[in-house]
């Protein structure tokens, strides 16, 4: 598992600030599950992280008094269009907003931060920055000319350009400007709003690690199937910690095959005798994570607001007949960052607005498509399907092209073009009224659609 690393590091124009700093590290289950280690990846969008940051950055205590008063420590206020063209997740993208906009300082106070200012300017006393300030203080050119002039006489000035005539660093000094405090501040540093470097506290524990709550509780686990059942697919555990036990209840569909899996994952990882639900430790499930073809995800989990735990469901097994489907894939509705993390997925760039985001995607589909037609082919010249139009929720997946990521996108495409009749699919039939980019197009966008529940026949 991983989270996020903060720490703060000097600034390299005034070592005195402090600048926010991020990374990802490894993290342990116990980490996460007994202090409240914030899981990177797993719950990011659910969990209302930027929120829950920014709420706990922008607390009325964590404001520094005398600074608030004078503009010098203000909220933070997160754009999300101010930073959509930076790389990384929302959160990554706040974190960086918050390195380049927000100052960590140790009890500074307003007469400190005005002594920085100066030595900061007077570090780099030139023309351009005392012309900077004049800019700053003076907002037409007549006062500006007036006070100059009553600087020095022999400075003739009919126009700004006249200004760089002469070199203002050798006829100003920091003096003339010591009324204007705000403009000195302003102009010697790149950002204007403290916070206290003991606000890091707030967000992460003592080794730096995102943290916003004290532990978590509850959870799922995924568990992406056994290759020893003939029919596999995955099965969701609804999991409960108290302690270090955590008791794991899965939510099962009546087919023979998903509970004889259970049964079995039940055997292998259990410390009590329970033959579907049963119960384990951390160290065991993080073992399940790391050599037990199990995922982690954390829905349940709220910043903001706590949620109740989520629910494992069973359901009676029931006689009837067997149908296949295919499943939801990505379509324009889709948010960017989906969409670019399954092109990053197949070293696709990433740039560009959503539409040519969307292009991208229905290219590499075609790609992907070619790549996978000959297991297709192969499949369903050796299994025959009918669509019988009438869509079923408890239809099984087709079990060809299990290893890839675009797998249901890729049969929405491999039955549009063979389904002959709108009913029979056949390898051998071919429909060209689309190229493959542009049928893959017309399914993201939804101009072409592939419904209905098809059934098994014999050739």
């Amino acid at each position: 598992m991983q989270t996020i690393q903060l720490s703060l590091i000097p600034d390299e124009q005034v070592p005195e600030f402090k600048r926010l700093t991020f990374k990802i590290n490894e993290v342990s289950l116990a980490d996460v599950l007994l202090r409240g280690v914030h899981p990177w990846g797993c719950s990011d969008h659910s969990s209302h992280i930027i929120e829950a940051t920014l709420q706990r950055l922008n607390a009325p205590d964590q404001l520094i008094s005398e600074l608030k008063e004078l503009g010098y420590s203000h909220e933070i206020s997160y754009s999300t269009e101010r930073t959509y063209y930076r790389e990384g997740t929302m959160f990554e993208r706040l974190l960086a907003d918050i390195r380049d906009h927000l100052y960590f300082v140790d009890g500074l106070g307003y007469l400190q931060l005005v002594a920085i200012a100066k030595r900061t300017l007077a570090a780099n006393w030139n023309h351009q920055t005392v012309y900077n300030l004049l800019s700053r203080v003076y907002s037409d050119f007549n006062s500006l000319r007036d006070f100059l002039k009553g600087k020095s006489k022999q400075i003739k000035l009919s126009g700004y350009n006249d200004i760089n005539s002469y070199d203002l660093s050798q006829i100003l000094t920091l003096e003339d400007f010591q009324d204007e405090e705000s403009v000195l501040i302003s102009q010697a540093l790149p950002i204007t709003n403290f916070r206290p470097a003991s606000v890091l506290a707030q967000i992460a524990d003592d080794q730096g690690k995102l943290k916003l709550t004290d532990s978590i509780s509850h959870f799922q686990m995924r568990s992406d199937g056994y290759r020893n059942i003939a029919y596999s697919e995955s099965i969701i555990y609804t999991c409960t910690r108290k302690g270090e036990s955590i008791r794991m209840l899965p939510s099962l569909v009546p087919r023979h095959a998903i509970r004889e899996q259970a049964r079995q994952i039940a055997e292998r990882w259990r410390n009590d005798k329970g033959r579907y639900c049963f119960t384990t430790d951390i160290e065991t499930a993080e073992m399940m994570i790391e050599k037990g073809n199990f995922q982690i995800g954390f829905p349940n989990l709220n910043y903001l607001a706590p949620k109740e735990a989520g629910v494992a469901n069973a359901a009676f097994t029931e006689h009837r007949v067997h149908t296949y489907s295919i499943g939801g894939f990505i379509r324009a509705n889709a948010s960017g960052e989906m969409i670019k993390e399954m092109l990053k997925n197949h070293d696709v760039a990433m740039t560009g607005r959503k539409e040519e985001l969307l292009e991208k995607l229905a290219k590499l589909a075609a790609k992907v498509y070619r790549e996978k037609e000959p297991e297709l082919d192969n499949y369903f010249n050796q299994n025959h399907y009918i669509n019988t139009t009438a869509g079923l929720s408890e239809s099984h997946p087709f079990n060809v092209i299990n290893d890839c990521d675009l797998k249901e996108f890729i049969l929405a495409m491999y039955t549009t073009k063979h389904l002959r009749g709108n009913t029979v699919l056949e390898a051998s039939h071919d429909n060209d009224t689309y190229d493959l980019v542009s049928l893959a197009t017309a399914l993201i966008k939804g101009e072409v659609t592939a419904t209905g529940a098809y059934l098994n026949v014999e050739a």
